[in-house]
């Protein structure tokens, strides 16, 4: 059974398939939503049998859109929709659409036709591997009008500059990040008003595994993602300076392990470069 005369898994209406590369010497993908397919949902429908239409992106849930929010990755359709602004739409058939490549099969062996993809296919096949919201880089929600976007993302106790994006890391992982940035304001406040040195100890370390234990989860949905690693004994340091201890934080730099711990070894046991190690002493030097 060849994949442009059939599909591997039964598909509905708004089901959204990804082909990937999308045309020839084009190494991107395209989106389509299915507009019609055989009733009875058969386990191996003909692509000729199935109708799609261009699919639109949205980096929000815009109505008649897909968008992307980390692992999922919906088909919004337009509150209005009906079967006759479907028919008005350009259809294209299936087969119609992925004929191009049958006829260069033997030139790409990385040909994929995937239903319903997950986020991280979409990122790196799509979106080849650049968010199109916070361009793999930190995310602050109250910049470039983000907050009429996801206004619900926006903290009242404080911004960081990292906040976890809800495009590539996903809005419900984001509105939980956005309770620990908000937790870690709150405790911030009472350690940096801590006159008592025990109790600003103890304050202080209940913060910074706080934030240790932000970063972890962190990592987790990004490696799900295929996302670079935040470096976790990076980030401990730079919230210890620029928050505890009242310095201003150094720019932002994450790496592609994921340190443990202060021991400077990584979750897989593997000890860090000796020039990572200096690098951080450069930055120690510079901050005090």
């Amino acid at each position: 059974m060849s994949m442009f005369d059939r599909l591997s898994e039964p598909v509905e209406v708004e089901d959204i398939i990804m082909v990937f590369p999308s045309r020839i010497e084009v190494q991107a993908a395209d989106i389509w939503i299915v507009r019609s397919c055989p009733d009875g949902n058969p386990p191996c429908p003909r692509t000729d049998s199935i109708m799609v239409s261009a699919g639109l992106y949205a980096r929000s849930t815009t109505r008649g859109r897909w968008c992307l929010f980390g692992p999922d990755v919906d088909y919004i359709p337009d509150e209005f929709e009906n079967e006759e602004d479907i028919e008005n739409r350009e259809l294209f058939s299936l087969k119609d659409v992925l004929d191009p490549l049958a006829r260069i099969r033997g030139q790409y062996d990385n040909i994929r036709i995937t239903v319903n993809p997950h986020g991280k296919d979409v990122l790196r096949d799509y979106f080849l591997r650049l968010c199109p919201l916070c361009n793999n880089e930190t995310w602050n929600p109250e910049e470039e009008c983000h907050d009429d976007m996801f206004i619900g993302l926006v903290t009242t106790n404080g911004t960081v500059m990292d906040q976890a994006c809800p495009v590539c890391m996903g809005y419900e992982f984001a509105e939980e990040d956005m309770g620990y940035v908000e937790e870690l304001g709150e405790l911030k406040h009472k350690v940096c008003d801590e006159t008592n040195p025990r109790k600003y100890e103890k304050g202080k370390k209940k913060f910074l595994d706080l934030v240790r234990e932000r970063y972890t989860l962190q990592n987790k949905r990004k490696r799900e993602m295929g996302l670079e690693l935040w470096n976790l004994d990076d980030r401990v340091r730079r919230y210890r300076r620029g928050w505890i201890e009242g310095k201003e934080a150094p720019a932002n730099s994450s790496t592609e392990e994921e340190d443990g711990g202060e021991g400077g070894v990584d979750e897989d046991g593997v000890e860090e470069e000796e020039e990572e190690e200096e690098e951080a002493e450069e930055d120690d030097g510079d901050d005090d």
